[in-house]
């Protein structure tokens, strides 16, 4: 398939010091067990603002109304999954929330589901079980090292290529 060339710019994403508690973070898990541990360890770690969703449907209609930070969407859930739901947000005309750091959640680590999830505009990864390591460190990678955001005819997301410092 050919691609054609880049039509939009490539939009920066400013690099800013982590801190925790000036973030706004939805967190869409349809399993009660993990919206409570993610959300407690996100209390825990400082974040500001924690808002929960319990589906994608939710969690889509709680993104348009409080306009998180950063949006952590586990990938298995009924109604809408997160991979469907990181497609919706990366197909906004919103760029602001189009641009919006999505890290998923999920069980799944095998080299074809990362790569599908990477093409559906993820950022990064917390894989379970999750820890609150993972969680602090995956937050840093999207706030203090965050990728280019890049429009293609095909993908909308951020540049799939790690930077080296």
């Amino acid at each position: 398939m050919a691609m054609r060339k880049n039509l939009l710019p490539s939009f920066a994403r400013e690099p800013r010091p982590l801190n925790l508690s000036a973030l706004s973070i939805l967190v869409i898990d349809d399993q009660p067990f993990f919206r409570v541990l993610l959300t407690e360890v996100l209390r825990t770690l400082g974040v500001g603002t924690v808002t929960v969703a319990t589906d994608g449907e939710d969690g889509y209609a709680a993104f348009h109304d409080i306009r998180p930070d950063i949006v952590v969407t586990d990938w298995m859930m009924p109604k809408l999954n997160g991979i469907e739901l990181t497609r919706r947000i990366r197909g906004l005309s919103d760029e602001a929330l189009q641009k919006v750091p999505v890290i998923l959640v999920t069980a799944k680590s095998e080299r074809s589901q990362i790569e599908s999830a990477r093409s559906a505009g993820i950022d990064e990864f917390i894989l379970k079980p999750i820890s609150a390591k993972g969680i602090c460190d995956r937050l840093r990678e999207v706030v203090e090292k965050p990728r280019a955001f890049v429009t293609f005819d095909a993908y909308t997301g951020p540049c799939r290529r790690r930077r080296v410092d």
